[in-house]
């Protein structure tokens, strides 16, 4: 499956102008894809829709504004960055039998 370019906008975006890492980006980017696929879905079948940038940069900006929060509490910021280390992790090993 081939991602819209206006997905990797936003993606980018997170990482180069709010300094999130890239591991962030990539969650941000999964659930503006989900948020997508469930809209397609709305009707019970799948009815394809044109991806826009314009369409779910709320989504984005909803998601973000709930990691930034997160990572800004003292309790469970550490949590989150613990939480994506080990996921960044097992995705590490999981590539490394891959290839």
């Amino acid at each position: 499956m081939s991602v819209p370019p206006e997905s990797l906008a936003l993606a980018a975006t997170a990482v180069s102008h709010l300094l999130v890492t890239a591991t962030i980006a990539a969650r941000v980017l999964t659930a503006i894809q989900v948020a997508s696929t469930l809209d397609e879905y709305s009707t019970g079948l799948c009815k394809r829709n044109t991806f826009a940038g314009a369409t779910y940069y709320s989504v984005y900006k909803k998601i973000m504004k709930g990691i930034k929060r997160t990572q800004a509490d003292p309790y469970h910021g550490p949590k989150l960055q613990a939480m994506l280390q080990e996921w960044a992790d097992e995705a590490r090993l999981v590539r490394k039998h891959l290839i």
